[in-house]
């Protein structure tokens, strides 16, 4: 149950990072639809668990607070870049951990088991474990959007300008969540040699982009590449471990 509530986290900064304007930083009101459409999908699973009592709305306020923590921190950090960045990226990634460490420590707050409603229970939904579809759609959701702006507070954090070297391996934004997608999957149905093989494919692929880079001047292009790849596959690892603990 406690995985089923950081897969329902995660679902709502996942969902709400997918509404932001080009997964960057984004004005205070389209921060707060954001916020808004995180809490509404939380709100809408503590209801599900048929839980309304005090534990369960400070559960919701608790994670309501973590994401949006996350919205403003992240938003702010890719407005400013570069050193004076750091503690917004530093807040950053605390509220994501205190959002994560909240839905563990907080399922006492809920029921010990949530069932699929009524009326889902004979749809192609129904044939599995709610607990176990929330988890997933968690884990998947995670890496889209927000690993993509994972990946950038990373690159910012070291010093390797994301912006500048995204022009000279393109794609990267659409690549990136692609790649995460097939390590989750396969690596969900046991397939890690497969996986792997993703992984080997893209540096293959990639390799004459960075030995342009290298020629033209700037060494960074490598950085940007190895350390966002790393990134990026750290991230879909992540959601093979949730979704293999669920």
């Amino acid at each position: 149950m406690s995985l089923m509530v950081l897969g329902a986290f995660l679902a709502a900064v996942g969902l709400g990072d997918l509404g932001r304007a080009d997964h960057g930083p984004v004005s205070g009101r389209r921060q707060l639809a954001v916020v808004a459409t995180g809490a509404v999908l939380l709100g809408t699973f503590l209801l599900w668990a048929g839980d309304s009592g005090l534990g369960a709305i400070a559960l919701l306020v608790g994670l309501v607070a973590a994401h949006t923590g996350w919205v403003v921190a992240t938003s702010a950090a890719l407005a400013v870049g570069g050193p004076a960045a750091r503690g917004w990226r530093t807040a950053a990634f605390a509220s994501l951990g205190v959002g994560a460490a909240i839905s563990l420590l907080g399922v006492g707050a809920l029921e010990p088991w949530v069932e699929w409603p009524t009326w889902l229970r004979d749809t192609a939904l129904g044939h599995w474990p709610a607990a176990d579809v929330m988890v997933s759609a968690g884990a998947v959701l995670l890496q889209l959007a927000t690993g993509n702006l994972l990946v950038r507070l990373v690159l910012d954090a070291v010093g390797v300008p994301a912006v500048t070297n995204e022009k000279r391996l393109k794609g990267g934004r659409l690549l990136g969540p692609m790649e995460r997608i097939f390590i989750v999957g396969l690596g969900h149905i046991g397939e890690v040699t497969a996986a792997a093989i993703v992984v080997a494919a893209k540096g293959l692929l990639r390799f004459p982009e960075i030995q342009a880079g290298v020629k033209e001047g700037p060494s960074d292009v490598t950085e940007y590449f190895l350390i966002g790849s790393f990134t990026s596959w750290l991230i879909g690892l992540a959601g093979v471990a949730l979704i293999y603990l669920a």
